[in-house]
């Protein structure tokens, strides 16, 4: 199981009932939960056997903008290694 977090431009919970539809109906979410009260409306989504990118996609389909949130380290080393070698999956 993964945990990413996304930045959004969700507004409030008449949107999060819109946004529920798309992320419920996707198969591989195990569990997601957002926080409209701070700033970025931060997304976090649980999911088995799908990538951040089809949950992104999900996200756009229900009508609003999504930013993976990737932690410093992460960036530091796909930076390293990309740059020096080859690509690094992580």
């Amino acid at each position: 199981m993964k945990i990413i977090s996304y930045r959004t431009n969700v507004p409030d919970n008449e949107a999060v009932k819109k946004l529920k539809t798309h992320l419920d109906n996707l198969n591989g979410i195990v569990d997601w939960n957002i926080n409209t009260e701070v700033p970025g409306k931060i997304l976090t989504v649980k999911v088995e056997g799908i990538s951040g990118k089809l949950v992104a996609q999900t996200i756009f389909k229900a009508g609003f903008r999504s930013e993976e949130i990737v932690p410093a380290w992460k960036k530091v080393l796909l930076k390293t290694f990309t740059k020096n070698c080859c690509p690094l999956y992580i």
